[in-house]
């Protein structure tokens, strides 16, 4: 995540594009925080250019607030009081991880867990009580999104490239709001741990995204099917299978819903997912 840009340098450019009946607005902001797309559907024109320049203005502002806080939060340590909200709201996040499931800090865990936070904080900024059809927040492959039951959650054609779209897509009808991380060796921004992909589900990007990580971690093969290239099948599912159990555990302390783990063509579903969704997944092999 890129935290160190200078402070209020901020790049917005904004499009429309029909997705079936519906008109989508798409904003793209990028500052030192990255890059953001920010998406409205539904409202008028003036609700939602207001909204998208609200949520824009936020992400400068968090630009601003978080940047004295890089250094506290590497200290190692969880007894640290950050002065912007965000960041206090990623600490409580870990910090209840290690309450309650016993999880250790580590400051290499922070940047996916801050950059869940700032889509999750956007997001509310923008809808603050509107009644838009349908809005999302993502960063890379960290998203906050809401659906009314009758609206269009959608990006143009050649944009539609992303997992977490295709999670939302493969979600049981009736999901409304949260957040969806995805996390794995195919992401430049990757954690330890031999799986390709997890994407995660959960009630918000910020737990969804700590959520993630760990699972992502603990997807593991041994050391002799790393050295070669094509793995026992059984050693594919023996890995899949304790990222499998780590994201059961987390889904007992509420920290996420369902989840998607895929590794050499293989893949488990976790929740209410729908399999024929999920193209982009590249499995050919799913429990």
């Amino acid at each position: 995540m890129a935290c160190a840009g200078p402070v209020g340098c901020s790049v917005a450019v904004g499009f429309v594009f029909r997705s079936g009946e519906a008109c989508v607005t798409i904003r793209v902001h990028e500052n030192g925080l990255g890059s953001f797309l920010l998406s409205l559907n539904g409202g008028d024109g003036t609700q939602v250019q207001s909204a998208l320049d609200g949520g824009c203005a936020r992400l400068n502002q968090l630009e601003e607030e978080c940047a004295p806080d890089f250094d506290l939060i590497g200290t190692g340590s969880l007894d640290v009081l950050p002065r912007s909200a965000v960041m206090r709201r990623v600490m409580e996040v870990l910090r209840s991880a290690a309450a309650q499931a016993g999880i250790a800090y580590a400051a290499s865990r922070v940047p996916a867990v801050l950059r869940g936070a700032i889509v999750d904080d956007v997001l509310a900024t923008m809808l603050n009580d509107h009644p838009f059809d349908s809005a999302f927040v993502v960063s890379g492959e960290c998203g906050a999104f809401q659906i009314e039951m009758e609206g269009v959650l959608d990006v143009p054609a050649e944009a539609r490239t992303g997992l977490w779209l295709e999670m939302v897509h493969g979600l049981r009808p009736g999901i409304v709001r949260g957040g969806i991380v995805s996390a794995g060796a195919r992401f430049d921004e990757h954690p330890s741990g031999d799986a390709d992909i997890v994407t995660l589900y959960g009630a918000c990007a910020t737990e969804t995204a700590l959520a993630a990580t760990l699972v992502a971690e603990s997807v593991e093969m041994n050391s002799a099917a790393r050295q070669v290239s094509i793995p026992p099948v059984e050693e594919i599912w023996d890995a899949l299978s304790k990222g499998a159990r780590t994201l059961s555990r987390l889904r007992d302390q509420r920290l996420v819903r369902s989840g998607v783990l895929t590794l050499r063509g293989r893949g488990r579903l976790i929740g209410m997912i729908s399999a024929d969704r999920l193209l982009r997944f590249g499995v050919s092999d799913w429990r």
